[in-house]
């Protein structure tokens, strides 16, 4: 039996990413009966206000830009101005193919914040993945508040999962720098992601004129997805 794609996931993304020397944030892992990984909430300040903070990390169609090993970030599915489904592409080591899931948001609006919840909606390698990231005022800025939980398919998962939480964290860390970083030094971008989150609340959906744009591209890659299925359901391919 091989590791799965989601052990090669964790370990590249792992490999890439820095750890932070100051500020850091408050984790909790909770162990979950029956569970090979556990429930995990990470809690910490960002230097920004909240709608700018969930701004930037709803950027969905732009999340490839800074997530390693990430090529593709594309919204693919308005199921309403404030729900989206979006695929991902992960770079996979040789021999292996690149990894592709499909992610479901939904946007919230909080009486002092926001809160994105996500979703599993397709991935060969887990089970079940949810979760949410909640920003809401506070002295320094905006108090971050991450909630995940994966279950996943490998019989190794097991053996990796201090390093699935430490990949997590990591990852954690790079999208605090991403976010105070592009609102300080790139207003344009900021701005076009703080009228999505405005649009979304006004029951417009802002990723509507990127799927349509991408619209064959997305044809395609929903054909991708049902041959896999079909492929996996005759036995074909070990997903």
């Amino acid at each position: 039996m091989r590791f799965s794609t989601l052990t090669l996931l964790i370990c590249c993304t792992l490999s890439c990413l820095a750890w932070p020397t100051e500020r850091p944030f408050k984790v909790q892992v909770i162990e979950i009966k029956d569970e090979v990984w556990p429930k995990m909430i990470i809690e910490g300040p960002i230097a920004t206000d909240p709608l700018t903070a969930v701004a930037l990390y709803y950027d969905l169609d732009n999340q490839h830009s800074y997530i390693p090993d990430l090529p593709i970030s594309l919204p693919i599915k308005h199921l309403s101005p404030t729900e989206v489904h979006t695929y991902y592409e992960r770079k996979l080591p040789w021999p292996f193919e690149k990894g592709v899931y499909v992610n479901g948001t939904t946007l919230e609006k909080l009486p002092n914040g926001h809160r994105v919840k996500w979703y599993q909606v397709y991935n060969p390698d887990s089970l079940e993945a949810t979760g949410s990231a909640t920003f809401v005022a506070h002295p320094e800025g905006s108090w971050m508040t991450y909630e995940t939980f994966v279950r996943p398919k490998s019989f190794f998962a097991g053996i990796i999962k201090k390093i699935f939480q430490k990949e997590t964290l990591a990852a954690l860390y790079a999208l605090r720098d991403h976010v105070e970083s592009v609102s300080k030094h790139s207003p344009d971008l900021t701005d076009k992601y703080r009228q999505y989150i405005l649009q979304a609340y006004r029951g417009v959906a802002p990723y509507e004129p990127i799927i349509k744009e991408n619209a064959t591209k997305i044809e395609r890659i929903q054909k991708e997805i049902s041959k896999l299925d079909q492929l996996k359901a005759e036995g074909k391919v070990e997903l």
